[in-house]
């Protein structure tokens, strides 16, 4: 999985991300994400963004890693500017690369938290389809039982 987190998400996506590592799913992101994650106890790699090109030792940008099958789930939650008030390309050629990989990508912090819902219910071998009228009818029971 690769994580890049405005800083405005930051706080409300660790927890999350935090369950996927607990259950297995190996993190990539950007240094500043990286370095979120690592202060509270989840194991990261750093990946580079696009601008940073191949490392010195052939470490491959996150675009790259992407087009190469290296990653299956994308969380990429764009927003404004760089540090340097720059357009955030790197966000934009992230998400146009999973898409072109064929990659799930989660753009906010509650398709993130729904996310993470889906891939425990599914680890636990809990996951189910209802209709929609049957979690109308069931949400209908529990109000009524409340009231």
């Amino acid at each position: 999985m690769f994580v890049s987190i405005a800083n405005r998400d930051k706080r409300h996506a660790i927890l999350p991300i935090k369950v996927l590592a607990d259950i297995g799913m190996r993190i990539m992101a950007t240094a500043g994400t990286a370095q979120v994650l690592r202060r509270h106890g989840i194991d990261v790699t750093t990946i580079r963004k696009s601008y940073q090109g191949i490392g010195p030792n052939g470490e491959p940008t996150v675009v790259e890693a992407l087009m190469n099958g290296e990653i299956d789930l994308v969380i990429n939650t764009p927003h404004g500017h760089s540090q340097d008030g720059s357009p955030r390309r790197d966000g934009w050629q992230i998400r146009s690369a999973a898409i072109l990989a064929n990659v799930p990508c989660v753009t906010n912090v509650q398709g993130l938290a729904a996310c993470v819902e889906g891939i425990d219910a599914l680890q636990r071998q809990q996951a189910g389809v209802r209709s929609l009228q049957s979690w109308n009818a069931a949400m209908g029971e529990e109000l009524a039982a409340l009231i």
